[in-house]
């Protein structure tokens, strides 16, 4: 028996993961395929970006999946595939500043620890983002601003 793995998100499933499995059995001729996902991140492209409504309104209209609007800053959330055209559009408008824009990983549940392990999440993603070797540090624990 021949499997073939795959290292997915497909948060909604729909019709091209379908043919994302399908041609992965297909070219490898696996018999079976095993999908490794991860229930807590989504991943997202997320620019941030200042005012707020003009933004939301050419993002959603560029393909943006979900916009968060606060006091001063706008995020906006889409598929990565569509960021590009997202962000695009974006910097295309003389009226907006991009203050970032990046694809990162967003957590789809959150845990808080309690003070004890806190403090070890805090040490161990200090350990972890000191490495020359890592270039990205994602967690789900709802840690204290001031703190992390």
């Amino acid at each position: 028996m021949k499997i073939v793995g795959l290292i997915t998100e497909y948060n909604p499933f729909h019709n091209g993961h379908l043919y994302h499995i399908e041609k992965a059995k297909e070219i490898t001729g696996a018999d079976s395929v095993i999908v490794f996902m991860s229930g807590n991140y989504v991943q997202r492209g997320a620019p941030a970006i200042m005012p707020k409504h003009l933004r939301a309104e050419i993002a959603l209209e560029a393909g943006a999946d979900d916009v968060q609007i606060s006091e001063d800053v706008c995020e906006i959330y889409t598929n990565p595939a569509d960021f590009s055209a997202v962000n695009q559009a974006i910097e295309n408008n003389p009226n907006l500043v991009v203050l970032e824009a990046s694809i990162s990983m967003i957590p789809q549940n959150t845990v808080t620890p309690d003070e004890a392990t806190a403090t070890k999440v805090r040490r161990l993603i200090d350990m972890l983002e000191d490495n020359d070797d890592v270039q990205n540090v994602y967690h789900n624990a709802e840690l204290d601003e001031e703190e992390e």
